[in-house]
């Protein structure tokens, strides 16, 4: 199964604003971006860095995990799935949320 973090995300937040019932233009204006940057982030074009992903989930009122899910019935994510998308949040963390994070994992071994 071919694994795509970018168009995963994009498809969740299409999702996601359209149960908002917003559309892209509301949308941008409301979060601060382009009509058209929404559009490459639904579409997998581009992909967000953490502190807009910060301002989506404050507005959309949801946590990050909800972009990484995959809602297709019976397929879950691979271990290496798992870590392609852990991998790929933690390449865009300033390195103070960076240590944050590590500081958790250390504390779940």
């Amino acid at each position: 199964m071919e694994f795509n973090v970018k168009k995963l995300f994009g498809r969740n937040l299409k999702r996601l604003r359209n149960e908002a019932d917003l559309s892209q233009e509301v949308f941008s204006e409301k979060i601060g971006m382009q009509p058209q940057s929404i559009s490459n982030l639904e579409t997998g074009r581009y992909f967000v860095s953490a502190e807009t992903l910060e301002t989506i989930c404050q507005y959309l009122k949801v946590t990050p995990l909800e972009f990484f899910l995959s809602f297709k019935q019976d397929i879950q994510p691979t271990d290496k799935e798992k870590i392609d998308v852990i991998n790929s949040i933690l390449s865009n963390m300033d390195s103070e949320k960076l240590e944050q994070i590590y500081k958790m994992i250390l504390a779940l071994r």
